[in-house]
């Protein structure tokens, strides 16, 4: 399921072919071939186990819908000194060329299968096992699952795939078939270089299919390869699925506490210093000392968030606009305090349009009624942003009323930030303006000092925990506010009188350096919670191996708007 040679190193390949294929016999399937990286290394794994050129050729099997992709394969097999014909691999989609029982799948999935959603949904309950695989939605699940159709029982599966079915909802279904098809012998992470990055990380699956009648229930490895390089990488995979390695981080679970709609990121990708941290009695949940929400959703950003620019231009009344703090970038200190002038305004009015008469903001509100518009998703255009599914939904009225909902919200004292950049930093919302989306507002609960949590979520120490349990794209940590109570921070509760005074005290000097330098706040953090100068050191070096989560990944491109508006940029 290779979608590109250059983004599957022969190494990787290699790797993964040496623990899947076990005899010379064995069958191979790579159901979206690509370059072939996988099949390339098959061949030769086959030639390792004594199979000949002859028999080789008639034992791999793939599909490619890329124009060409077969014909550069043959070519690359003949410059790899097997010069025989191939009839199992041909052009075309594994629908229409469908290969026989398998005894290994193995590839990568491509980042966009080139098969429509449902013609693979529809091909996947045709499957014995695809029956309660109804809810799957994602297409590289989906490709996968029908893949594996072919796999023998007993066969084995080692396939690279992004990770965010890891974690994500549409991952729960994926989850459940797995641990009801497949012995999952382990997920396998990798470091920085060793596996070039796309817009999400990679994992390779290693799973054999169930028997008939087997009951083997053996523990889910999940492992984390250091290798920075390629050359670094380990020369076999059966050893650091059993046992720990120096090449490798480890944690296993017993199959049956694997729960499908639990994240399983944190299982792989968590250092042993936060495994560490998680089990200091000085921790607790986020959400056991605070309320956690995402920010204001308003369903039509570019209508009720109104920038400076556009205030100014259209020239809207004050009155009805609420002070909005729309993306971290904004400030340049962790404080937001009450002499800042903002930058965007959220819409806040729920006079009708008969007690608007003659206002600016009238003017304003008719014009977006009058534009078209295109809805989220594939919708068809509509006219008017009262019009808008989401909007149509909500049930406002007048249908541009928000005051009703910000009134319910009320602000939280203490902003996260949704997306975790280089060097993130928690804003103490002082001046108590509405945040955007782009936060997670942190209400402290009652007796719960705003400072104290501020301190902590500032620290290093929490820093490596909400990295730990984020999604990563393009190289950004993504926090998910459904999940962020989970995450572990110092558990203020239990600090002295003392050292509590010590880590407010460092918060205010953290503060009035601008945010820019937090050593003597992480020392102070570290002491009162009673963590171990060893834990300390370890953290700071996690934390710095964190904030460059992967190499190869491509700078975010920024298109260049020139001139226009900002309310129509937000779109």
């Amino acid at each position: 399921m290779s979608n590109d040679l250059a983004c599957t190193p022969a190494a990787v390949a290699g790797l993964l072919a040496r623990w899947a294929l076990r005899s010379a016999a064995d069958v191979v399937l790579d159901a979206d071939f690509g370059a072939g990286a996988f099949l390339l290394a098959s061949a030769r794994r086959l030639q390792a186990l004594g199979a000949s050129n002859e028999h080789i050729a008639s034992q791999l099997h793939g599909s490619s819908s890329h124009p060409g992709a077969a014909a550069i394969l043959h070519r690359s097999f003949r410059d790899g000194g097997l010069s025989v014909n191939f009839p199992g691999i041909r052009p075309g989609s594994l629908l229409t060329c469908a290969p026989p029982s398998v005894d290994v799948l193995i590839g990568s999935t491509p980042a966009e299968p080139g098969l429509e959603t449902e013609q693979l949904r529809r091909a996947v309950e045709r499957l014995p096992e695809g029956a309660e695989c109804s809810r799957l939605t994602d297409p590289q699940c989906l490709l996968l699952v029908h893949a594996a159709g072919f796999l023998k029982p007993g066969g084995r599966m080692a396939v690279l795939l992004s990770d965010d079915w890891l974690d994500m909802r549409f991952g729960t279904p994926f989850k459940e078939y797995l641990l009801r098809t497949f012995v999952v012998r382990g997920v396998l992470g990798f470091h920085k270089g060793a596996v070039p990055q796309a817009r999400v990380r990679r994992v390779a699956l290693l799973a054999e299919k169930r028997t008939g009648t087997s009951a083997e229930k053996p523990p889910v490895s999940f492992v984390c390869l250091r290798a920075n390089t390629q050359g670094d990488l380990p020369s076999e995979l059966d050893t650091l699925l059993r046992g720990p390695s120096p090449e490798a981080s480890r944690a296993s679970l017993p199959e049956e506490a694997l729960k499908p709609k639990a994240r399983w990121s944190p299982l792989l990708y968590a250092p042993d210093s936060y495994r560490a941290l998680r089990l200091h009695p000085g921790m607790t949940s986020l959400d056991s000392l605070a309320y956690v929400r995402l920010g204001l959703q308003t369903f039509a950003k570019p209508f009720y968030v109104v920038s400076l620019e556009a205030m100014q231009r259209w020239q809207l009344e004050r009155r009805w606009l609420l002070p909005l703090l729309l993306y971290p970038r904004q400030l340049d200190t962790p404080c937001l305090s009450a002499d800042m002038r903002p930058r965007h305004y959220v819409l806040a009015c729920r006079d009708d349009k008969e007690k608007l008469a003659g206002t600016r903001l009238l003017r304003y509100i008719e014009y977006w009624e009058n534009q078209v518009l295109a809805p989220r998703g594939r919708g068809r255009p509509v006219v008017g942003v009262q019009n808008l599914p989401r909007i149509a939904r909500t049930g406002r009225k007048p249908w541009y009323n928000l005051l009703g909902q910000l009134g319910r919200r009320g602000t939280a004292p203490i902003l996260l930030p949704r997306r975790l950049y280089r060097k993130p930093r928690v804003v103490w919302n002082q001046a108590g303006w509405v945040a955007g989306e782009n936060f997670i507002e942190v209400t402290p609960r009652a007796g719960i000092l705003p400072q104290a949590l501020l301190a902590v979520l500032n620290a290093s120490v929490s820093e490596i925990a909400l990295r730990v349990n984020a999604n990563v794209y393009g190289g950004v940590y993504s926090l998910n506010p459904g999940s962020v109570g989970q995450v572990p921070v110092v558990d203020v509760r239990r600090l002295e009188s003392a050292a509590l005074q010590r880590v407010t005290g460092a918060y205010g000097q953290f503060l009035l350096g601008g945010g820019a330098e937090r050593g003597r706040l992480d020392a102070a953090v570290f002491a009162a919670a009673g963590l171990p100068d060893t834990l300390f050191q370890d953290l700071q070096a996690t934390v710095d191996d964190m904030q460059n989560p992967a190499t190869g990944v491509p700078k975010p491109v920024r298109a260049q708007h020139g001139d226009l508006p900002e309310e129509l940029r937000l779109l």
